[in-house]
Formats: C-alpha cells, sequence, structure tokens
C-alpha cells in the first residue's frame, strides 16, 4: 500500500518539472495522432495505436501524468475528428484516466530489464483489458445506445483477445528501442528503483 501511495505522489512531483510537461505534452500529442491511426473493426470496434503514448508516459513519468494523458488525448482527439466517433461520453474519458493510472502503476519507476518489462507490460495490459476493455466500456456503450452490456461484451471478447499480445509486444518494442537509445544515452533523466 505504501509504495502504491508513494508512487502517485512521486509522479506527482513530475507536474511540477517543466521538462516533464513538456515531454508529457509531446506525448499526449502523440497519443492523440496515434488515434488517427487506427483499423475500424466494427462500427463499436476499433483498433489503435495510443497505447503506445501510454506505455511511455507510464514508464517515464507515472500514473498521475499518464492519467491526464488519457484525460486530454481523448479530449482532442473527439473534438478534432468532430464526433465521427459517435456522440461524447464521460465514460470514456474516465477510461482514459483509469487506462493511465493503472499502466503507471505497474511501469512508474521501473529499470528496463527485459523479462520484467515484458511482465509489467502484461500485468497492466490484461488488467486494462478486463476492467476497462471490457467491463466499463461495453457499460458506456450500453448506456450510450440501449442494448444489453452482455451485447457489447460478447462483440469486444474476440478483438480485445486479439489485439492483447500485439500491443503488448508492441509496446514492448517501442520501450526496448527508447532504452537502447534515449535512456543509454542520457537524453533523458529518469528517476527508478
Amino acid at each position: 500500500m505504501y509504495t502504491f501511495i508513494k508512487k502517485i505522489r512521486q509522479s506527482a512531483e513530475e507536474l511540477k518539472n517543466t521538462y516533464s510537461l513538456t515531454a508529457i505534452s509531446l506525448l499526449i500529442a502523440m497519443a492523440v495522432s496515434l488515434s488517427f491511426f487506427s483499423v475500424q473493426w466494427t462500427v463499436m470496434n476499433r483498433f489503435t495505436f495510443s497505447v503506445l503514448a501510454f506505455a511511455v508516459c507510464a514508464m517515464w513519468y507515472g500514473p498521475i501524468p499518464t492519467g491526464i494523458l488519457g484525460i486530454l488525448a481523448d479530449l482532442i482527439s473527439f473534438y478534432l475528428k468532430g464526433g465521427s466517433t459517435g456522440p461524447y461520453f464521460f465514460g470514456f474519458t474516465l477510461n482514459g484516466f483509469l487506462s493511465g493510472m493503472i499502466y503507471g502503476l505497474f511501469l512508474y519507476q521501473t529499470k528496463f530489464h527485459p523479462r520484467k518489462t515484458l511482465l509489467l507490460l502484461l500485468g497492466s495490459k490484461l488488467l486494462n483489458l478486463i476492467f476497462i476493455e471490457m467491463l466499463l466500456s461495453p457499460l458506456w456503450l450500453s448506456i450510450l445506445y440501449g442494448k444489453a452490456w452482455i451485447v457489447y461484451f460478447s462483440g469486444r471478447l474476440a478483438l480485445n483477445l486479439i489485439q492483447y499480445p500485439i500491443k503488448v509486444g508492441l509496446c514492448y518494442m517501442l520501450l526496448l528501442f527508447l532504452e537502447k537509445t534515449i535512456v543509454k544515452n542520457g537524453l533523458i533523466q529518469l528517476k527508478r528503483e
């Protein structure tokens, strides 16, 4: 419990650092940009790459900045798309915040180690998949469109099971690349355990 609270406090401190705020802003722009590169499977299901920005922000800056990234990326991408993805609903913005918090609590301040990082990514994405993608998102869709929760749940199950290893693999490769290029060369200073 103490580690949980400590991570939240330390990640909130990142918001006082100008360098961190600049990098977080760039990651928000990255998340918004990546949300435009999506594969629309059905009307209610799409595959997006914005999880990459979440993973980087979570590992470097923690749960609070990544939660804020989730909120702002959702709002900005919704307004830039002009509502083409459906009506605005606060539940999806809440999903963005909770996703960022989950990734941040798992990944923040961990030194990149191939096995440990992969396990943390698998765990954080699995928790996101179960709690956000399979429970909350179908709930929000059922509230919005009036169909039963199970309809949206069953429609998202196969897609999310396909996306799970792909998104974990992409996040892992990106974090490995950033570790070998940016972090090892001292281009960014991180607080790590």
